[in-house]
């Protein structure tokens, strides 16, 4: 073959690629739409915080210091519970002290919504790590209290529901469930928890579902608190950049406001007294 019939057959062969894509009307729909894709992934990078910013304010562990020698906060819960000197009522001393607090403003707007002050959660996780148990009722801010107690489920290594089942719980999202057929299927799912793990859970839960029974105050029904703790009790493992974010998001809210709303039935032993529409704002 000459050259000159080389050249031919190349320009042939482009001039039909030409024509393939012109011929495709969806190819620069598609194109367009992966574009899009990208570039909204461009502007989250953009728009992300540095990973010093983020150190600072306590989202991201300082990689700079030595391994901690923490009692409470970052801890595994078998070593905790493995420690009786670390419980009350079988739950992290800090755990108890926050919950009996916080049951003496459950009146409080925007509980668990509202920031607590980095400054003084800072300084009461100190005084509990070093075997101290501050006066939580003299705080300067009271949503500094929920927020310690926030911050302990936050900081735990695997969350309370743990890494292993967490597709298990979400699956509770799944809309071929009734609402009996949910309730059933999440107590087999709790049921399954290490036992210290359904202990903590259901202490958790029974607070959240005390704190709900005054959203009429308060501003924090089942589902807003499901909102606020959905990847801090069920694990922020979603958080892969895929266009299934904001779907994951939600259905964990949603699992973790189920949980709130059943717990009952759930733990029936330790939260069935809830249960009861008697039980009301002095319960």
């Amino acid at each position: 073959m000459s050259d000159g019939q080389k050249s031919k057959g190349f320009f042939a062969f482009l001039s039909g690629r030409k024509m393939n894509s012109s011929s495709d009307p969806g190819r620069k729909a598609r194109i367009k739409q992966k574009r899009k894709k990208f570039a909204w992934l461009a502007r989250f990078f953009q728009r992300r915080p540095p990973k010093n910013q983020l150190v600072d304010q306590g989202v991201l562990p300082d990689e700079s210091l030595p391994a901690s020698k923490n009692k409470f906060f970052g801890v595994p819960l078998n070593d905790v519970y493995a420690d009786s000197d670390r419980l009350l009522d079988n739950v992290p001393v800090p755990v108890y002290y926050c919950a009996i607090t916080i049951e003496k403003f459950l009146d409080l707007e925007g509980i668990f919504r509202v920031s607590g002050t980095f400054s003084e959660m800072n300084r009461l996780t100190e005084e509990f790590e070093q075997g101290r148990i501050p006066d939580l009722e003299q705080v300067e801010n009271k949503h500094s209290v929920s927020g310690l107690l926030e911050k302990y489920f936050r900081e735990l290594p695997q969350p309370v529901t743990t890494w292993a089942m967490y597709e298990d719980f979400m699956h509770a999202a799944d809309e071929s469930f009734d609402e009996q057929g949910r309730v059933e299927y999440l107590k087999e799912v709790v049921n399954k928890l290490p036992e210290a793990n359904q202990s903590l859970l259901s202490y958790f839960l029974g607070l959240m579902k005390r704190i709900s029974k005054h959203s009429e105050v308060n501003k924090m029904g089942e589902k807003n608190l499901g909102v606020v703790f959905g990847s801090i009790i069920l694990g922020p493992e979603n958080l892969l950049l895929s266009l299934g974010d904001k779907k994951k998001l939600q259905n964990q809210s949603v699992v973790v406001g189920l949980l709130i709303t059943h717990c009952p039935e759930l733990f029936p032993d330790a939260l069935g007294y809830l249960a009861s529409e008697d039980y009301g704002e002095d319960g």
